[in-house]
């Protein structure tokens, strides 16, 4: 019954909803661009956020780590949330019909540009033996 706001932030790949009485879902600067397709998958996602309630839950999740933050426990319960929360709403992407494929492939869509963000090389292995200088090994 809540229709959330749609607004377009300056980050190149950040979507995300608050918000429960006034609900927001956060797209990014080039959602303009995004296949009709594309479009369909993140905002059910995002809807599926909203219906679940899923920003309040969070902001309480985020409290209790807060307030028990010595309970390794209480870590692992809001870490489990939220990996739980991400599952119930694919899981209604993929009951609306997109198939698990294609949604897998919007998802990469998102995601892809984390995977080539430059590392560091590393000094050196250790695992180089300093040369006898004898040009036999």
């Amino acid at each position: 019954t809540r229709m959330p706001r749609l607004l377009q932030g300056d980050s190149e790949r950040f979507v995300g909803t608050w918000g429960v009485i006034r609900p927001a879902i956060l797209l990014p600067s080039g959602a303009q661009h995004w296949s009709r397709d594309h479009c369909r998958v993140v905002l059910l996602h995002e809807f599926a956020h909203v219906l679940r309630n899923d920003w309040l839950m969070q902001i309480a999740a985020e409290f209790l780590t807060a307030l028990h933050w010595f309970n390794p426990l209480v870590w692992i319960a809001a870490w489990r949330l939220g990996v739980e929360r991400e599952r119930a709403c694919d899981d209604l992407v993929l009951s609306s019909g997109v198939r698990p494929s294609a949604y897998a492939g919007h998802l990469l869509d998102i995601v892809y540009p984390h995977f080539l963000a430059p590392t560091p090389a590393m000094a050196g292995t250790g695992t180089t033996r300093p040369s006898s200088g004898t040009g036999s090994g």
